[in-house]
């Protein structure tokens, strides 16, 4: 659902090509807008996240995209992020100017989310750093976390970070 709450945004899962589309919801029955103008152009992977104030969305993939009323800018390449693995979790503070992002490694057989949480600037997607999330310890064993959700508070001066232990019961 897009900030405005006026559409929804709509991304393919597992299928290759990937695509995502757009729908207005404004009369309360879906209809499609239309498709972003690239198909197999963009890696989007399923998954999306919208920034705070909607002007971008952020796919699985890496790949940013504008949000817009105007049809030649809506879901036209605005950048990409810059890691190694696909998009686990992403939150954009509007406040802080920051994108927080998890990422997760994925394998034919399995996913794992990785154990850091990664920083960028928003207005330039510039890398500022990365934490590395605390591990479990369980029954004398250490085991690093798995990174599945990030959030922020209002002032992007608090971040949350829900996790794993990974490979543990």
């Amino acid at each position: 659902l897009h900030p405005s709450e006026k559409y929804i945004y709509g991304a393919e899962n597992g299928l290759s090509p990937s695509d995502i589309e757009k729908y207005d919801i404004q009369k309360g029955t879906a209809t499609m807008v239309r498709d972003s103008p690239y198909h197999g152009d963009y890696p989007f992977n399923g998954n999306l996240w919208f920034s705070e104030d909607g002007d971008r969305i952020f796919t699985r993939g890496k790949t940013i995209l504008r949000a817009s009323e105007n049809s030649g800018e809506d879901m036209t390449y605005n950048g990409s992020i810059s890691v190694t693995n696909q998009i686990q979790s992403l939150f954009h503070s509007k406040a802080a100017d920051r994108l927080y992002v998890l990422t997760y490694t994925y394998t034919w057989s399995s996913s794992q989310g990785d154990p850091e949480l990664f920083i960028f600037n928003n207005s330039y997607l510039n890398y500022l750093g990365k934490y590395t999330l605390e591990q479990f310890k369980v029954n004398s064993q250490l085991y690093n976390a798995e990174g599945k959700f990030v959030f922020a508070n209002e002032n992007g001066s608090q971040i949350y970070v829900l996790t794993k232990a990974q490979s543990s019961s």
